[in-house]
């Protein structure tokens, strides 16, 4: 019984987790008035993406593509490098990447733009939806 219990919980926990991501985006987007969202890969099971990249997410300047490692993280803090990604892709939109290696450098002002304003998107949506704060994934 409490086997199918856990595994009912995890079922649950997973579809809140799901919503949450989908939320999030579309709240991240809106922020940022991006109406084309760029394709966005979400990592659940490579423990070695954060390792080999030396960071939870990326965005490709040359295709348009974030990835984000949500791997033993907090929902929130997941959403915090999302959100990151996101700025990266609209500034790529408005032009202001010209040089993604140097604009990316820590202490950029591309860099320091994405990382405010992650931080802002992230605490507005946890406002809203405080669960974020519990949940990890």
């Amino acid at each position: 019984m409490n086997l199918e219990l856990n595994k009912i919980n995890n079922l649950i926990n997973d579809s809140i987790i799901e919503i949450l991501i989908n939320k999030f985006i579309n709240f991240s987007c809106d922020y940022l008035n991006i109406s084309e969202k760029p394709k966005i890969n979400l990592i659940f099971d490579d423990e070695n993406f954060a390792v080999e990249l030396k960071s939870f997410g990326s965005f490709n300047t040359g295709n348009n593509e974030i990835t984000v490692s949500f791997i033993n993280r907090s929902l929130a803090d997941s959403f915090r490098t999302l959100s990151h990604e996101l700025c990266h892709y609209k500034q790529n939109l408005d032009g202001k990447i010209n040089n993604a290696a140097n604009d990316g450098e820590t202490g950029s002002d591309i860099e320091n733009e994405a990382n405010s304003t992650s931080g802002i998107i992230m605490r507005n949506f946890g406002r809203k939806y405080p669960i974020i704060f519990k949940l990890k994934v």
